[in-house]
């Protein structure tokens, strides 16, 4: 009877014990899958740039925990920012493609050969960036010398220094043997900025040829106060009838065209960034590069603000110039309007 009994309880036992490690089993499953998720969530969670990594290499296309924080030096940011951001670029870019297709059935401009002027780049963090006047630019270019080393603090210059002394150290794409620049369109973080063209060209006039600018333009000044015989003061007006009939190889390049001068149908830009957006726009390029920790992009204060995309500052100034006037700006700025998404504004013109 005992070795019956015995055999009975191992028997019940092994049963159990089967019973059990099944139970553990199906317990201990899905509860290794859900801690391992979790860990790298976790560790996700640390990295702020991973969403950027991903989204760059193509990987994905959205981030699965929308609501997830990453925290920074004490900063909280939401991922949905990144998304949004992604989202906006993306739109920007499409509508660029689309427009650039109907305007331009070949690239127009060999940039290896003969790169614009105007494009920077700080190669320690792989960054190319065009530099467009009267949009922010001497901000971008505190950045710039900020990360290459040259400043310790983005105001650390003078406005004037900063555009004489400090772009001259900045190494440009012309400055790059003609071997690697290929190289970098393809590696580089690329961006520019642009602006309504008529604020931009609004801004130009009241920073330079406004009579009460303290730049020292005063020949063009006396060229445009002459252009009809009238008067001895370089209205805005007469700075709009001066420019229109322009060539666009003898426009300034403080109104040369955003086209002109970043050839967007011919570089594929990472991110356009918008005068209208500066901010989120701005905070988006330094996380997608990577260096948001290193540097901050700059206040207004230490540049030459004309408050000349505020609404009410546009129908000032524009109130009196006639629609001819208007219409011949319009032409002369039509590609930067239709490859950037943008529309005349509804003022009241004579």
């Amino acid at each position: 009877m005992r070795r019956r009994r015995t055999k009975r309880f191992l028997i019940g036992e092994m049963s159990q014990s089967k019973f059990c490690k099944g139970r553990v089993l199906s317990v201990t499953l899905p509860g290794v899958v859900f801690v391992v998720i979790g860990c790298f969530f976790f560790i996700s969670n640390q990295n702020e740039y991973w969403t950027s990594v991903l989204y760059k290499s193509g990987t994905m296309t959205a981030p699965p925990f929308k609501q997830t924080l990453l925290r920074k030096q004490g900063k909280s940011v939401k991922i949905p920012f990144l998304i949004n951001q992604r989202e906006i670029q993306e739109g920007r870019r499409s509508h660029l493609q689309t427009a650039c297709s109907k305007h331009y059935s070949q690239p127009r401009y060999d940039v290896i050969k003969n790169p614009p002027w105007n494009i920077f780049l700080d190669t320690t963090h792989k960054i190319l960036y065009c530099n467009v006047p009267k949009v922010a630019c001497t901000s971008w270019k505190r950045v710039l010398l900020v990360l290459t080393g040259v400043m310790k603090h983005t105001d650390d210059m003078e406005q004037k220094v900063v555009n004489r002394y400090g772009k001259s150290q900045l190494i440009t794409l012309s400055k790059i043997p003609q071997n690697e620049r290929q190289n970098v369109l393809d590696t580089y973080t690329k961006f520019m900025f642009v602006r309504h063209p008529f604020s931009r060209v609004l801004s130009a006039y009241n920073n330079k040829i406004n009579p009460n600018s303290s730049a020292g333009w005063d020949s063009m000044r006396r060229q445009i106060a002459s252009i009809d015989g009238q008067g001895k003061d370089a209205t805005f007006t007469k700075f709009l009838k001066y420019i229109i009939p322009m060539s666009p190889s003898d426009d300034d390049r403080h109104w040369s065209t955003t086209t002109k001068l970043c050839l967007p149908c011919d570089i594929d830009y990472d991110v356009i960034g918008k005068f209208e957006t500066l901010s989120d726009d701005a905070k988006y390029i330094l996380k997608l590069a990577s260096v948001d920790d290193l540097v901050e992009f700059p206040s207004a204060q230490g540049s030459s603000p004309t408050n000349s995309s505020k609404k009410h500052t546009l129908q000032e100034q524009f109130d009196g110039v006639p629609l001819n006037i208007i219409h011949g700006i319009y032409e002369k700025y039509i590609l930067d309007f239709q490859l950037f998404n943008y529309s005349i504004p509804k003022l009241t013109f004579v």
